[in-house]
Order: C-alpha cells, then sequence, then structure tokens
C-alpha cells in the first residue's frame, strides 16, 4: 500500500486557505476519478493525502492534478505558476506539491 501527502505549493496560501471548506469533496472526487473508488483520501485543513495498494504513475498524477483543478476552481489563484524554458510551451500551473510518500 501506498501513502502520499500533498500541501499546497505555495507557502503564503498554506497558512491561510482551508483546504476542507474550499474543496467541498472536489479533491476526493478527483483522486477517485483518476485511481477508483478502492482509494481512501484524507482531506486536512493544510494537506490531502490518499491510500492506494499500486504506485501510481507520473501520468495519473498529473491527471489528478488536472481534475482537481477542475473541480476546484478556487485553488487555481493558490498556484505557482513555471514558465517553459522553450519557446512555444504554455505555462504550468502547479497547486501542489508532494511532501510525503511512503510504502506501508
Amino acid at each position: 500500500m501506498w501513502k502520499r501527502r500533498y500541501e499546497l505549493t505555495r507557502a503564503d496560501f498554506r497558512n491561510t486557505v482551508n483546504l476542507k471548506k474550499v474543496s467541498n469533496g472536489g479533491i476526493e472526487k478527483a483522486v477517485k476519478e483518476v485511481l477508483g473508488d478502492g482509494v481512501a483520501v484524507v482531506v486536512g485543513s493544510d494537506y490531502y493525502e490518499y491510500y492506494v495498494l499500486e504506485k501510481p504513475r507520473r501520468g495519473q498524477l498529473i491527471d489528478i492534478g488536472r481534475k482537481i483543478s477542475f473541480h476546484c476552481p478556487e485553488l487555481r489563484n493558490c498556484a505557482r505558476i513555471y514558465i517553459p524554458r522553450k519557446e512555444g510551451r504554455k505555462p504550468i500551473r502547479q497547486i501542489f506539491k508532494k511532501i510525503r510518500e511512503e510504502e506501508a
């Protein structure tokens, strides 16, 4: 079983945004849409974590981020924006970052 924990990328929003109130179930819905209903999702005030049997692939993790952005539009303002070095690429909006990954 794998456990992954995420927090908001920007520190200034970590102390002011309560994920329980802002997400309205959107984080749980996004994770379960990508990884299936057998996933246990816990949303705290400043983090979210989930427990899954198989280690998620990179594409699945990206898809979770996109779905969270879709289901929780209020969190889009909390994102850190990265400008790619290659010309012609769109800016990357990162809302969450992984702070812990454990195999239990």
